[in-house]
């Protein structure tokens, strides 16, 4: 008896060993455009021999070299795998198989096409599927690619038939998703491990996945209740949104359900327990909170009912969406300001939201009290933060005691306070800045025009917040500068502004006005021209008749004496060192700040 079992043990351990099939490498990356090959190993480890079959199952161009020959028992060999790349960037699943004798052994290839640009993952958590029966698995979906993707998904069984629900989504970059794999079966179905290919299709690549389950015998469970719920909400950061769920008592008798909710985002639900008598309905809610910090995106959040006998789910996705809010804030308050001096109050504008904000500043005249304020309208990224700087500069003859300056930001006021006191050491008028670059007359025919003007630091002490602005500007001329940080002792540094140009309010004419450069030390002023709305064709004669002036001047020299010749050969050479001048460099150390100013009464 003992020799009769220990013949069938060999009998069943023989006919069990079959054959093996496995390629080189399980995952391979291909980047260009050529046939792509890769060595499969092949044995027959069968007790004879055997004619082999190889196939293979993917949605990419594929072949064996050779599909069909013979191998003698415990005989091996490679056989090349050609894969054809003429598809788009993606993931794919190559099935391979090997069948003899009516058995078929299995391997499989996973084949990136192009470069990795990131990818739509795809997990599933193993899962039993019913025979004969509809039943769900679910699929977790997530956009990695970094770009908003539209995606396609489908599902492929040779025994099953297999649906996605739903089958067409957006995702966000870094946007995640649950979408439902239904299978379904009936009882002629052997009980076994079985798999489902699951492709994943958006414009910019493909994907296929297998996706693996069991099939299991199962006792049909009566359904005791009925759960119903949106399938998705949306709810702003900061707030709390309600939503609200049925559930239907499908029993003849009383049921007790308990409640419960699963997810990332804050969540309360109504009640986690309840009694329903036969075939009632009751209505309960769940309130799912946004914190400020909470990403905007879409949240997944799971809502359960159950007994002890049945359970139901309803997943729900849940859209947070951004906010507007800026804040500003005074870095520095409670100056004093001598009579006739300046000095500079920091605001700082920060975008706490989730959107690109515009800002805008308004401000107050005070009588006697000259006030520059940085740019009065600009825009915010968010998380963008923004210094705005503010000149207050009170006129000689202005009243000793206490001011405040109110600044309205975007809807919100502040107080900028300071107190006028007698002028102690009276403002430099000269001796402290050398203007290098200033021009005697300047033209404005369009809506802006963009001034530079370099100034050299001759103190002998370093310079700092130098407040650029414009006496005697005429109606419908404004004039933005910005606030220069500082100045070395002997550098030259370029202070920039714009003239705009309000065409139905200018006058055409010209006029006289006053560049002045200062800070609490000291304030330095140029006289200049200003030339608003000449006519084109005027403006372009005098540009032409001073182009021939210099070609007449040139020649002039050109006809000189040698002395002559000489002293202009000098004068050539001075304006070259000039221009070749390190400490005429446009540096622009630190950053910069455009001002607008806003005219008081003129300070003499």
């Amino acid at each position: 008896m003992k020799q009769l079992f220990l013949a069938i043990a060999l009998i069943l351990i023989l006919t069990s060993v079959t054959g093996l099939i496995q390629p080189e490498k399980n995952e391979v990356s291909i980047s260009g455009t050529d046939v792509f090959s890769i060595p499969v190993k092949i044995k027959n480890e069968s007790g004879e021999k055997q004619l082999i079959h190889l196939i293979s199952k993917s949605a990419l161009k594929t072949e064996f070299a050779a599909n069909d020959f013979y191998l003698n028992s415990g005989e091996e060999t490679e056989i090349a795998f050609h894969i054809f790349p003429s598809y788009k960037t993606g993931v794919y699943y190559i099935e391979l198989r090997m069948q003899y004798n009516d058995i078929t052994e299995y391997s499989n290839l996973d084949v990136r096409i192009g470069k990795d640009t990131g990818s739509i993952d795809v997990r599933y958590f193993r899962q039993n599927v019913c025979q004969n029966q509809l039943d769900k698995l679910s699929l977790w979906i997530k956009n990695e690619t970094g770009t908003a993707q539209r995606i396609k998904l489908s599902a492929e069984s040779e025994m099953f038939m297999a649906v996605i629900e739903p089958n067409d989504i957006d995702l966000d970059a870094g946007e995640e998703k649950f979408v439902e794999l239904e299978i379904s079966s009936n009882k002629s179905f052997p009980l076994d491990e079985y798999s489902v290919t699951v492709y994943i299709e958006s414009d910019d690549l493909i994907i296929s996945k297998q996706v693996f389950f069991d099939l299991i015998e199962c006792i049909e469970i009566q359904r005791e209740f009925r759960l119903t719920a949106p399938a998705d909400i949306t709810v702003r950061k900061g707030e709390t949104e309600r939503v609200y769920f049925t559930v239907t008592n499908l029993d003849d008798k009383e049921n007790e359900i308990e409640f419960a909710v699963r997810g990332k985002l804050k969540t309360e639900l109504q009640q986690t327990k309840t009694v329903l008598a036969a075939h009632e309905t009751r209505k309960y809610w769940i309130e799912v909170t946004a914190f400020n910090d909470t990403e905007v995106k879409t949240h997944l959040m799971e809502l359960y009912a159950f007994n002890p006998f049945f359970e139901q789910r309803k997943t729900f996705d849940v859209s947070v969406r951004g906010i507007h809010e800026t804040k500003t804030s005074l870095l520095n308050n409670e100056l004093e300001i001598e009579r006739g001096h300046s000095q500079i109050f920091t605001l700082l504008t920060e975008n706490k939201g989730d959107f690109r904000e515009k800002i805008s500043l308004n401000f107050d005249e005070l009588e006697n009290i000259n006030t520059h304020i940085s740019e009065t309208s600009f825009y915010l990224e968010k998380k963008e933060l923004k210094k705005v700087y503010v000149s207050v500069n009170p006129a000689i003859t202005s009243e000793l005691g206490d001011y405040s300056l109110k600044v309205e930001v975007d809807g919100k006021e502040l107080s900028l306070n300071f107190k006028v006191i007698e002028e102690k050491n009276p403002l430099k008028t000269d001796g402290v800045i050398e203007f290098w670059s200033v021009p005697e007359k300047i033209t404005l025919n369009s809506d802006e025009k963009e001034l530079n003007i370099a100034i050299k630091n001759i103190s002998g002490e370093k310079i700092e917040n130098i407040v650029f602005w414009i006496e005697g500007l005429p109606d419908g001329v404004s004039f933005q500068s910005e606030i220069l940080q500082e100045i070395e002792k002997e550098k030259t540094k370029t202070i920039t502004g714009k003239l705009f140009l309000d065409k139905e309010k200018a006058v055409k004419g010209n006029y006289e006005i006053t560049m002045v450069f200062e800070n609490s030390e000291f304030r330095q002023k140029k006289t200049i021209e200003l030339i608003v709305l000449e006519e084109e064709k005027e403006a372009e004669k005098k540009e032409e008749k001073q182009e021939d002036s210099w070609f007449s001047s040139l020649a002039g020299f050109i006809s000189l004496g040698s002395g002559q010749a000489i002293g202009l050969i000098v004068i050539l050479v001075i304006i070259i060192i000039l221009l070749l001048n390190p400490g005429q460099t446009q540096e622009k150390k630190g950053k910069t700040t455009w001002l607008n100013y806003k005219r008081g009464n003129k300070i003499e």
